[in-house]
């Protein structure tokens, strides 16, 4: 977030800000996840990587940035090796898909078509790495034509990689990668043609550090702090890794989830396993694998939709779903869960390692023996997944329970033994159940010390706009609106509260609150607005001297029912004025 006194922000009118970087995936900038040889091959290459408009978001990148530079970072621990590709195009622009479903047609990801003036044209060299964890950028490429992207815009970034001659020597280099799209917020699409039109889809989207400076005069909202209140429908608990030992405290007890009148779940724990033990074959699941299609005997109701079959995935989840799920998902984040393409229960989200053909320490499904009402899915005896396995690995044994009770169908994880110590994703695991897509995430809660209720998802109270383009008409707007009363303002400010001071810290009883503009130097922006979920204004900033002068807004809505005040508030907005 920029910190600009009036004056100082008069003065920037002439020249762009200092040169910044920014990481894509932007969770993956200290951290690694995956790896790949098929981006920087052996051999010649095409690859389109997207990435998602909102990924520059974390370092608080709104509005138009100038992509000056690319690096590439290697996998954890590997020196690399030096070689040099001698022939090789790059291309940026404005991707013509949503990073979630590419294009296996080239053309049809792109929204300039070839050919075009490459961003960059010439040699690469690949430099040794340091070898550590995470490992040191070993490609850099300053780009000969810079790209200017605006996220605001809502489109993502499309990267294109064209290798035309293989490298000297013809040696591969292995890159840090995302793997989850939902999660990582990138996709790729990749052929080892030159030639060819087509190629694969690959989740395994290299990690790109982008240099960058913010052109001159730029208007810019930048929103900052969070609003009141998020209501979701989905639930988890994240247990981070904690390898070699295990974090979470799930081994002998069950979690029940019974639908509530509230559109979600009331989730208790309690002690004690009522695990049933598997009578039929199991499935051979190996690592990373969905079985195929498994037909309930019954039509299971949750929170927002029904299904008559599964997905069972090996690592400790099943998907609600009829249509074919190809990708197992991997505990890491709870994005993971959350942004999952299906409804998802997840008994514990983790790297596993089923035996396959052994068929023993593997996954089951069934209907109870006991109670034809309820169908039962069980991991018995199954390990996490490391690459170094222990001589007598830790292994977990527990059970997701269907239960059809009409249409309050419920279900129940229930745990006999439970360990994540996997050496993938740092041994994250994630328990709990999503409507995947866009759910809302109400934070990880602790299954085991409270009572959780969730509802039908409503997001905290928003404001956003357009960027303030000076002397151009720009609509203000409210949304999460309360339909209970529907009367809504904004104030803005010339101080900010980059943190925020709740509001019961000023008087106003309304706990999870919390002002971001300065209370002793606010007035009304705009009318009172009516109406739900959204309502807004326009408002057109005058033409004159005005480029980089820093205001900030704040959305209130009287809500009567959510705290005693009767009021919640939406997050801060920085606006800074600019001509472009």
């Amino acid at each position: 977030m920029k910190n600009l006194s009036l004056l100082g922000a008069l003065a920037l009118t002439t020249a762009g800000l200092v040169a910044q970087t920014a990481t894509l995936p932007p969770s993956l900038e200290n951290v690694s996840c995956c790896t790949t040889v098929n981006v920087w091959r052996a051999g010649v290459n095409r690859v389109q990587c997207i990435y998602d408009s909102t990924s520059v978001n974390p370092y608080g990148l709104y509005g138009p940035i100038l992509i000056n530079n690319l690096e590439y970072r290697l996998g954890d621990g590997l020196p690399g090796a030096a070689v040099s590709y001698p022939n090789v195009q790059i291309y940026l622009q404005y991707a013509a898909t949503n990073f979630l479903a590419p294009s296996t047609v080239f053309a049809n990801n792109r929204t300039v078509a070839l050919p075009t003036t490459p961003n960059f044209t010439g040699a690469v060299n690949v430099a040794l790495s340091a070898g550590t964890s995470p490992n040191s950028y070993a490609i850099n490429i300053p780009l000969s034509t810079p790209f200017l992207f605006d996220p605001s815009l809502g489109q993502d970034l499309l990267i294109e990689i064209f290798i035309a001659a293989a490298p000297v020597p013809n040696t591969a280099s292995t890159l840090s990668t995302g793997n989850t799209p939902s999660a990582h917020l990138c996709n790729s699409v990749r052929s080892a043609s030159t030639t060819t039109t087509s190629g694969a889809i690959s989740a395994f989207c290299p990690i790109v550090r982008m240099g960058y400076t913010i052109p001159a005069g730029t208007a810019e909202h930048e929103p900052y702090g969070a609003g009141c209140y998020t209501i979701a429908r989905s639930f988890y608990e994240l247990f981070p890794g904690a390898s070699p030992a295990s974090s979470n405290d799930l081994s002998n007890t069950t979690v029940t989830a019974v639908q509530n009148g509230n559109g979600g779940y009331t989730v208790t724990t309690t002690a004690g396993s009522t695990l049933v033990p598997p009578t039929s074959p199991g499935l051979a699941l190996t690592d990373d694998l969905v079985a195929p299609a498994t037909i309930l005997p019954f039509t299971f109701d949750y929170p927002g939709g029904s299904t008559t079959q599964i997905r069972i995935d090996s690592n400790g989840s099943i998907a609600l779903s009829v249509a074919p799920v190809p990708t197992s998902l991997i505990g890491g984040s709870a994005a993971v869960l959350l942004a999952g393409a299906n409804p998802r229960i997840a008994a514990s989200m983790q790297d596993l390692l089923p035996d396959g053909a052994l068929n023993v320490a593997n996954v089951y499904a069934q209907v109870d023996p006991l109670n034809p009402n309820i169908f039962l899915i069980t991991w018995l005896n199954v390990p996490c997944f490391n690459t170094v396995p222990a001589p007598v690995p830790a292994t977990s044994t527990f059970q997701i329970a269907l239960i059809d009770n009409g249409t309050n169908d419920s279900f129940e994880l229930r745990y006999l033994t439970l360990t994540n110590d996997s050496d993938s994703n740092g041994g994250v695991a994630v328990t709990g159940f999503s409507n995947g897509g866009t759910s809302l995430d109400g934070g990880s809660q602790d299954l085991t010390a409270t009572v959780v209720n969730t509802a039908t998802d409503l997001g905290a109270l928003a404001v956003s706009a357009p960027r303030p383009v000076l002397g151009v008409p720009i609509n203000y707007t409210l949304s999460n609106l309360r339909a209970n009363l529907g009367i809504a303002a904004m104030l803005i400010s010339f101080g900010q509260i980059p943190g925020g001071v709740t509001l019961p810290s000023i008087g106003v009883q309304a706990p999870g609150c919390s002002a971001y503009i300065d209370p002793a130097a606010n007035v009304a922006f705009g009318p009172l607005l009516f109406g739900s979920p959204t309502a807004s204004f326009s408002q057109t900033w005058p033409l004159g001297p005005w480029s980089g002068v820093l205001l900030y807004v704040q959305g209130f809505e009287l809500s009567p029912a959510e705290n005693a005040a009767g009021v919640i508030s939406s997050h801060g907005l920085q606006v800074e004025l600019g001509n472009q």
